[in-house]
């Protein structure tokens, strides 16, 4: 058996999954200088499809900062003459509130005060009564509202001087945790404007607020990233750490539990009780008791931890070189779907079942995108095993691919030809269109220019998966294409 002839590069599913149906290169087939290659993946879908992103036809307002999603409405915080203005989206149409939040300058990471909101809507978190249970608290610049049943913020006001200006906060079993650099705090067990500390040499009361450690064993002296209550606990973020906010009364415990973190805070999803988010490395999943690297993403992409959930899976932004992408990690074949963007995916965020995307560099016309429901696309491409220990050149004379399509798919195969420089040149092949649903064979028997490598290329829009390939191609003549 031929080892190591196959290297996927699956951008639409996992690397390095394909096997071996057959010995490679079987030798000359009837004397005529014939090599077959026979390749099958296995029973997994490991092409994954990707639905794609459609533009908004709504009009924005300007300098759009933020989105958050609260129950079946998308807000928009944008900036206006030094304040936050506060939009709503709903049935497609963009309204204001009429209402905006004091703000300060720009902070020295370029990020804005008062662009990262908490969604109270916790009856347990005993804010104040003329609010019921939904309230925005608005970090670090202070800043209440109310949240009226069409989704409109009102009735804006301070919060109490009680309350630290945190740089992150959550809310969990009744309290409001927050951070600020390196502190990290609890509320007391009165609520979130519950802020009455032990006194010095006072036995710690069970009730009160708690002020815990600033650093960590694993990453000394560094800011808190994100809080993010996860069964029955509050974990704590860093750079490049995890802790666990341990205990449901005061004093509570800051324990240390990885030297794995993030410095995108806002990339921290929780799937199916499991916890993803991105480190400067790629993708990191964590089940409460196991750390565990997702499979590596192609080499350069850069990731900036706008991330998302897509059909209960993992979805995040990497850009790679000029081009754009939102990944899709996929549990049942550990691999990702790949979508082509337009532009930079500054955020993204959930609402009424959709996955709204924020693009645009700071400064450009902004422009909102969701995932569409009815189609889907993909692209994979795989690098054909030719003579791998030789540097023969070689002419393509049959293809066969084996494709399972959903009715009304269609898909587009190409090959690249690279020459013995590097040099590539790609031939396409005629699209297919599928009529039923079931298993199709496309044959090519197109003889093509001579190779010195040659790369298999699948575009699809809809529903489709590969279950394998042969190639049958022969050695050139000397001089001969």
């Amino acid at each position: 058996m031929a080892k190591n002839f196959v290297r996927s590069v699956l951008y639409g599913g996992n690397e390095g999954v394909i096997r071996i149906k057959k010995t490679c290169f079987g030798g000359m087939r009837n004397d005529r200088g014939e090599y077959y290659s026979n390749v099958e993946l296995d029973s997994l879908p490991y092409l994954r499809t990707h639905k794609p992103l459609v533009a908004l036809p709504c009009a924005l307002p300007s300098d759009v900062r933020a989105i958050r999603a609260y129950k079946d409405h998308l807000l928009l915080l944008n900036m206006e003459s030094g304040y936050f203005g506060i939009y709503h989206l709903k049935d497609g149409e963009v309204t204001k509130t009429g209402t905006t939040v004091s703000t300060f300058a720009p902070d020295s990471d370029g990020n804005d005060y008062c662009s990262r909101l908490l969604m109270i809507d916790e009856q347990s978190a005993e804010i104040d009564s003329g609010c019921a249970h939904t309230k925005l608290l608005f970090f670090p610049s202070k800043q209440t509202a109310c949240l009226s049943v069409t989704g409109a913020p009102t009735a804006f006001s301070a919060l109490p001087a009680s309350v630290p200006s945190f740089r992150h906060a959550a809310i969990s079993s009744g309290r409001l945790y927050g951070s600020v650099g390196q502190q990290v705090y609890a509320s007391g067990a009165g609520g979130c404007f519950d802020w009455s500390y032990d006194e010095q040499g006072q036995e710690p009361l069970p009730e009160h607020a708690w002020k815990g450690g600033s650093i960590t064993d694993t990453d000394q002296n560094t800011a808190v990233t994100a809080l993010i209550p996860y069964k029955n606990t509050v974990l704590v973020f860093r750079e490049r750490a995890m802790q666990a906010i341990t205990g449901n009364e005061n004093p509570f415990v800051l324990k240390d539990l990885y030297k794995v973190g993030t410095k995108y805070g806002a990339s921290v999803k929780e799937i199916g009780g499991i916890l993803y988010f991105l480190d400067e490395k790629g993708a990191v999943c964590y089940n409460g008791s196991t750390i565990r690297r997702l499979p590596a993403l192609p080499e350069g992409t850069v990731l900036n931890g706008a991330a998302g959930v897509l059909d209960g899976k993992y979805c995040f932004y990497g850009q790679n070189g000029a081009r754009h992408y939102l990944y899709t990690y996929d549990p049942e074949s550990d691999g990702y779907a790949r979508c082509r963007c337009y532009k930079k995916v500054r955020e993204l965020a959930n609402c009424a079942d959709k996955l709204y995307a924020l693009m645009g560099e700071q400064g450009e016309k902004d422009c909102l995108y969701t995932i569409v429901e009815d189609r889907s696309s993909c692209y994979m491409e795989v690098e054909l095993p030719l003579l791998a220990d030789s540097l023969q050149r070689l002419s393509m004379k049959e293809l066969t691919v084996r494709l399972y399509m959903k009715r009304g798919s269609s898909v587009r195969l190409s090959m690249k030809l690279s020459d013995e420089q590097g040099a590539v040149d790609q031939q396409f092949f005629d699209i297919f269109q599928s009529a039923a649903d079931g298993e199709v064979v496309l044959r090519q028997r197109r003889r093509m220019k001579g190779a010195y490598g040659a790369t298999l290329v699948l575009e699809a829009t809809g529903d489709v998966t590969l279950m394998g390939y042969e190639v049958c191609f022969t050695p050139c003549r000397r001089g001969g294409g």
